[in-house]
């Protein structure tokens, strides 16, 4: 049957080149909001395959082009959770999933997400504040698989920058920390 066919082995690589134009509009006095801006980015994504492992590693990732979240109104102090959309986290899962009557041990949303801290006594007249919306993933690595015995292993790691925000209060320029490494 079809189970005896070779598992393939092989390497996929896929770069990709990302450019951006972004136009704000301008708010008085703010020294950030420079009203049209031009970035990019590059990045790797890369699947290994190990007898009965695969190896995924991604060094930095762009989800520009993953669904967005809906839109929703929580009036709690708990945590929105979202589904994970993301093509890197999304593939094998299952292996790392453990959630057993509610209880979530390992939610990959809060990996790249918005900065845990945000700069304090920002008013936008007499103080200001250039923050990033997510923190940058640099890299990431995904093992998983089966071994002959039927145990399925899966191991994820990943690093994120440590991101600071230039703040500027009373003509004073600083940078606070808002995510540490």
């Amino acid at each position: 049957g079809m189970d005896s066919l070779p598992k393939p082995k092989g390497i996929e690589l896929l770069p990709y080149v990302m450019g951006k134009y972004r136009h704000e509009p301008d708010i008085n006095a703010n020294p950030y909001h420079k009203g049209n801006s031009w970035g990019g980015n590059v990045g790797l994504d890369a699947k290994f395959a190990l007898s009965d492992f695969t190896l995924d590693m991604t060094i930095n990732p762009d989800y520009g082009q993953v669904e967005l979240d809906p839109s929703v109104m929580n009036l709690t102090a708990y945590e929105t959770f979202y589904d994970e959309k993301r093509p890197f986290f999304l593939e094998g899962k299952h292996i790392l999933d453990f959630a057993n009557g509610g209880d979530m041990m390992f939610y990959t949303r809060r990996i790249g997400a918005s900065p845990s801290y945000s700069p304090r006594n920002i008013d936008n007249v007499n103080s200001f504040a250039e923050t990033k919306e997510n923190v940058p993933i640099i890299g990431a690595l995904k093992l998983t698989g089966t071994n002959k015995r039927g145990l399925t292993i899966g191991v994820i790691e990943s690093v994120t920058a440590r991101s600071s925000a230039k703040v500027m209060r009373d003509g004073v320029e600083s940078k606070d920390v808002v995510e540490p490494l």
